[in-house]
């Protein structure tokens, strides 16, 4: 005789009680797996059918991505050989030097370090062009690297004058583009621009909180209302400095990117992300997206 199929479920769901409460006893079990015996067992009279390899996978699996887990791989990303930033200071510590005229002088130290990077570790740089959206090498600067290619970020922002004079109509400033420099400490990047007027004169610093080890800030930067240092030049002059100072910011950023390598349509990589960690700036590279076409 057949049982009716409202009774098959009761069975079952009597069969799998007691084999959880054996499962239970066990010592090899984990605290979470306790944990979701037990729910489990609260609820058993709703569970009929359902089998123990199910039961016992956890409820929120383990999400990828965190702070500490190895990027996965994406078809199309560039998989080349870790830069060292030791190279990349090498060889702008060679070619840092007067450019010549006419010329750039950011992209064409920028362009001649890569190039040369390229020829000793030509798996260090995407030799073919990156796909659409995707990643493209990440490069690493020092501060000793830092230093000199910021200087020449500032120049190209004061038109080449080491010393430029900026006037508001009331009062003026002279700004040392020439003697830029940087510290970078975890997650922060601080500039410092040294500055004078018939009042004062000193360092004024402006400190950008950029990603770092344990967050991604893509290309997002934040900073104070107004740059570290003398304070009346600091109101007075604050906006024009953090300007300045964000400005060669990502003239570096664009300018090393660019020269790593192309997109399949023959323009330039762009940055995606700029990390901050002790004594070293990450700039993370990649092919613009489609719809990016139109904002070169």
């Amino acid at each position: 005789m057949v049982r009716p199929p409202a009774e098959q479920p009761s069975r079952r769901t009597a069969v799998l009680e007691e084999r959880l409460r054996e499962l239970r006893g066990r010592r090899d079990l984990t605290a979470a797996d306790r944990r979701r015996l037990e729910a489990i067992l609260r609820e058993i009279g709703n569970l009929g059918g359902i089998s123990l390899d199910d039961l016992l996978k956890p409820d929120k699996p383990d999400k990828p991505g965190g702070p500490n887990d190895d990027p996965i791989p994406v078809a199309g990303d560039f998989q080349g050989a870790e830069i060292e930033p030791a190279q990349i200071a090498k060889l702008i510590g060679k070619m840092a030097g007067d450019p010549p005229r006419g010329v750039d002088g950011l992209d064409f130290v920028i362009g001649s370090v890569l190039g040369q990077l390229r020829a000793e570790r030509p798996e260090t740089l995407p030799a073919k062009p990156v796909p659409s959206g995707r990643k493209g090498a990440v490069l690493p600067m020092s501060t000793a690297a830092l230093g000199p290619l910021l200087q020449l970020a500032a120049l190209r922002r004061t038109e080449g004058e080491a010393s430029a004079v900026w006037d508001d109509g009331t009062n003026q400033l002279v700004v040392h583009a020439a003697k830029v420099s940087s510290a970078v400490t975890e997650g922060l990047v601080r500039i410092c621009v040294p500055v004078e007027c018939d009042q004062a004169s000193g360092d004024m610093e402006i400190a950008f909180a950029v990603g770092s080890g344990a967050r991604v800030a893509g290309m997002i930067m934040a900073t104070a209302d107004r740059p570290a240092g003398e304070p009346l030049i600091a109101r007075v002059w604050g906006e024009a400095l953090t300007a300045f100072a964000y400005g060669i910011l990502l003239d570096l950023a664009d300018s090393l990117a660019g020269a790593s390598g192309r997109d399949e349509r023959n323009d330039r990589l762009v940055p995606r992300g700029l990390v901050a960690r002790r004594g070293q700036l990450r700039v993370e590279t990649q092919a613009r997206f489609a719809y990016d076409r139109s904002a070169k």
